[in-house]
């Protein structure tokens, strides 16, 4: 440790350092919040693709949620919201699959009026199709690794989206 004084000593009536401490309660409120939101969502998407199958559960997500704004970009916090999706998704309360993943991040994505897209795509792997599902925001992917497209040559990106899905 350094014996130089510190210059400003620790007061818990200084208004800055409370300004501080309700700060940080609040960010881990708000990521708490989010955390338990996207746990609940994905609970309900499971049930929702189980029980009515995926295009009347992208009906469901379309009509249900904003129309995002094309012209905002906010990388950031979408890809904070991923994390909490993906922090949600490791529990074991839900059976979560790349594509619960994306939808729940993709509807709470539109709900911020930031604009996304739910990329599907299919890769034959050893004699079978391998399907994988994830989200861009203006062409960036935000919940998987950069390249994942170049690992899956067959794409499905506006043919089988959820809003393209609600229209049939």
């Amino acid at each position: 440790m350094s014996n130089i004084p510190n210059p400003r000593p620790a007061n818990e009536s200084d208004p800055h350092r409370r300004n501080f401490g309700l700060r940080n309660q609040w960010f881990r409120l708000k990521r708490r919040l989010a955390y338990l939101g996207s746990l609940a969502l994905l609970k309900i998407i499971d049930w929702m693709l189980r029980t009515w199958g995926y295009r009347r559960t992208s009906r469901w997500l379309v009509r249900f949620s904003p129309t995002p704004d094309a012209a905002r970009s906010d990388s950031k916090r979408a890809r904070i919201l991923a994390l909490a999706v993906d922090s949600a998704a490791t529990q074991r309360l839900v059976d979560v699959t790349c594509l619960r993943r994306s939808l729940a991040l993709w509807w709470l994505l539109r709900w911020l009026r930031i604009p996304s897209e739910v990329r599907l795509a299919f890769r034959l792997a050893n004699g079978k199709a391998d399907g994988h599902a994830w989200v861009e925001h203006h062409a960036q992917v935000i919940n998987d690794l950069p390249d994942i497209a170049a690992h899956y040559p067959i794409l499905y990106g506006d043919q089988l989206s959820p809003e393209m899905a609600a229209k049939i």
